[in-house]
């Protein structure tokens, strides 16, 4: 019987360039037996016993090397059906903000990374879900005045 589950994040991470947001992308290693060579945000597992919010922390941390400056949780949730395990999969989005000029420590799961904006994000990731979140980041908080205040994750 299929089933619902809430395994991955996805976390989309900005920076701002002259008052413009550029987003972080990040291209699959060829090695890599899932997707490789494709170009996506930073995705990852959720571990036994770990919170949504502790395995973005962790897996940005992970894929990027970089210091958050701002969080967020994205007003929506991404989906996809993965029928090898016949699961309704659900990902909690979260956006994170970091310095102007910071790059990022690629793990083995990479090989390379590009600072894009909005237009060429949506033309490079794979799946239209994240295309369409990439808007919904861009639209309600990198670029919006009210909805940050109302999603952010205070730092600790």
């Amino acid at each position: 019987m299929t089933s619902i589950g809430v395994r991955i994040v996805e976390v989309y991470v900005f920076r701002r360039a002259r008052g413009r947001a550029q987003y972080l992308l990040l291209q699959r290693s060829e090695a890599e037996p899932l997707y490789p060579g494709i170009w996506q945000i930073v995705t990852g597992t959720i571990e036994n016993g770990e919170s949504a919010l502790a395995a973005a922390r962790r897996e940005f941390g992970e894929e990027t090397g970089l210091r958050m400056k701002r969080m967020w949780t994205v007003p929506s949730v991404g989906s996809f059906f993965d029928v090898s395990s016949d699961l309704v999969q659900f990902c909690p989005q979260f956006a994170v903000e970091v310095e102007h000029g910071a790059e990022p420590v690629l793990s083995a799961e990479h090989q390379s990374c590009r600072w894009v904006a909005l237009a060429q994000a949506r033309r490079l990731l794979t799946w239209p879900g994240q295309r369409q979140a990439a808007q919904l980041v861009h639209d309600c908080i990198a670029k919006e005045k009210r909805t940050p205040g109302l999603t952010e994750i205070h730092l600790v």
